[in-house]
This record gives C-alpha cells, sequence and structure tokens, in this order.
C-alpha cells in the first residue's frame, strides 16, 4: 500500500473541519481531499464579509478555478462541502450551538 492509498483510506468515511478555507491554501487543501480521498463531509468555517453572506461566499468559494475539473469528474462534489458559519477572532469561533454539537458529533479531522 502507498504512503498516497494510506492517505486516502484514513479520511475514508471521515468528517473535516477547516477554518481559513477561503484563502488560497484552504482552497487548495479543500480541492486535495475532494479529488484524492473519500472523506464524508467537509465543514468549512466561513464569516459573513461586506455583505456577502456565508453560504455565498461558499459558492463563490466553489466557483474558483481550481475546482473546475472536479466538478466535471464529481458533479454532486458540493454536496459533501458545508458552510458554517463563524468568526476565527470571536470566542468559540461564534459558532451556534447547533453547530458546534454537529462539528463535536461528527468531526475527526481539524485543520
Amino acid at each position: 500500500m502507498t504512503d498516497q492509498d494510506k492517505i486516502a483510506q484514513f479520511y475514508n468515511g471521515k468528517s473535516v473541519f477547516i477554518t481559513g478555507a477561503t484563502g488560497f491554501m484552504g482552497k487548495v487543501l479543500v480541492e486535495k481531499l475532494l479529488r484524492s480521498t473519500r472523506v464524508k463531509k467537509v465543514y468549512l468555517l466561513i464569516r459573513p464579509k461586506k455583505g456577502v453572506q456565508t453560504k455565498a461566499r461558499l459558492q463563490e468559494l466553489l466557483s474558483a478555478k481550481i475546482f473546475d475539473k472536479l466538478k466535471q469528474s464529481s458533479p454532486g462534489v458540493s454536496s459533501r462541502v458545508e458552510a458554517i458559519e463563524g468568526d476565527i477572532t470571536e470566542p468559540n469561533f461564534a459558532i451556534s450551538e447547533d453547530d458546534e454539537r454537529r462539528l463535536v458529533e461528527e468531526v475527526s479531522v481539524v485543520f
């Protein structure tokens, strides 16, 4: 088994929580996880910014050129990505109680 296979196997069926996903490296990480693994769900901490709501920012992120090839090869891939509204500069990331509970119950890996 190659190292790449071991990594893919590690993420198989797991949920991941990522902060900083809207930045360049965050997009690269999200694309790589979705393309190279069978990760169950990727939760992204995204804050509303300049009047643009979290869900709109998620759609903006997923429309970046880096995701084009992935969306062609796996059309339903965006269903495995979900935005969690919050702000990394706030206590508890300003995440709602429901979202916090869901993250605690489902997430195995945090970036």
